[in-house]
C-alpha cells in the first residue's frame, strides 16, 4: 500500500474515489432518512439513525485495522483524549450534520460542510507551528466564505441562513476542531485505532441518546 500511495497517479485516483464516496454520503443520508420515515425535526430519531451508522462504522474500522495489524496500543492517559475527539468529531459533528441535512436543501449540505476545510485552516494556525496562516491561505478562506454567502442569498433567516444551514456550519466547526485534536493527541497512534474507537464510542453515545429520547 505504501508503494501504491507513493505513485502520484494512484494516490490521485484513490483521493478522487474517497471524494466521490464522501459526496455520495449526503444523498444516501437523505435516502436513509426517507426509508426509515425520520422526520426532519425528530431529533431523537435523527440521533439514533446517526448513532447506529457510526457505531457500525467504528466497529468495521477496528475490524479492518485488526485484520491489517495496524492497531496501536493505548495508554491510560489516552482514554480522555479519545473521549474529547469522540465528542467533537463524532457526537457534535454528526449530530449537527444529520439535523442540518434534514432541515436544509440537499444540494447545499455538501458545500456548507466543506467549510470545515476553511475552519481547519484557521484553527491549525493555533494548533500547529507548521500550519500558520499566510496571505494566500487568508485570501482563499475569504473567497470560500464569500461563496457560501452568495449561495445562501435569499434564504429566510438572520444573516441569510436557515436553521438547517446553521446546524451544518456548526457541524463543520465541530469537525475542524476534532481534526485539530487528532493532530494534537494522536501523533503516534494509528488512524485505525483513533478513528475506530472515536466512532464506536461516539456512535454508542448517540445511539443511547436517541433511544432514551424515544
Amino acid at each position: 500500500m505504501k508503494n501504491i500511495l507513493k505513485n502520484p497517479y494512484a494516490s490521485f485516483l484513490l483521493a478522487m474515489f474517497c471524494t466521490l464516496c464522501f459526496g455520495l454520503s449526503y444523498p444516501l443520508t437523505k435516502i436513509t432518512q426517507s426509508a426509515f420515515a425520520v422526520a426532519p425535526k425528530d431529533i431523537g430519531s435523527q440521533l439514533l439513525l446517526a448513532g447506529v451508522r457510526l457505531l457500525l462504522s467504528g466497529i468495521l474500522i477496528l475490524a479492518i485495522g485488526f485484520c491489517f495489524k495496524s492497531h496501536s496500543k493505548l495508554q491510560k492517559q489516552d482514554c480522555y483524549k479519545v473521549g474529547l475527539v469522540s465528542l467533537f468529531l463524532v457526537v457534535l459533528h454528526y449530530g449537527f450534520n444529520y439535523l442540518g441535512q434534514g432541515l436544509s436543501d440537499g444540494s447545499k449540505a455538501p458545500l456548507l460542510k466543506e467549510t470545515c476545510s476553511l475552519f481547519l485552516i484557521v484553527f491549525m494556525h493555533f494548533f500547529s507551528k507548521d500550519d500558520k496562516l499566510n496571505a494566500k491561505k487568508t485570501i482563499g478562506c475569504l473567497l470560500g466564505l464569500a461563496g457560501i454567502v452568495v449561495v445562501n442569498i435569499g434564504s429566510v433567516s438572520v444573516f441569510g441562513a436557515g436553521i438547517g444551514e446553521v446546524f451544518l456550519l456548526l457541524a463543520a466547526i465541530s469537525a475542524a476542531f476534532g481534526y485539530c485534536l487528532i493532530k494534537l493527541f494522536f501523533k503516534n497512534i494509528s488512524s485505525a485505532t483513533s478513528m475506530g474507537l472515536a466512532q464506536t464510542f461516539g456512535g454508542a453515545i448517540m445511539t443511547l441518546c436517541g433511544s432514551v429520547s424515544g
